[in-house]
């Protein structure tokens, strides 16, 4: 599972939400809380390269 965006790509914002805020979130608390097991390429919002495909390779392969 990848839960989207990380720093430095927010993704969508309205309303006072961030994407990578919501998604990481329901990643995070909501997948587990109904016993989902999950394999996830980010558990926060922070970015291994400034590269979007570099980052997730090293998430992925890393």
């Amino acid at each position: 599972m990848d839960p989207g965006h990380g720093n430095p790509w927010p993704g969508a914002t309205a309303n006072g939400l961030i994407e990578r805020d919501v998604v990481l979130k329901i990643a995070n608390a909501q997948l587990k809380a109904y016993g989902a097991l999950t394999k996830q390429s980010r558990t926060t919002a922070s970015a291994l390269s400034s590269d979007l495909t570099t980052d997730f390779n090293a998430r992925v392969n890393g």
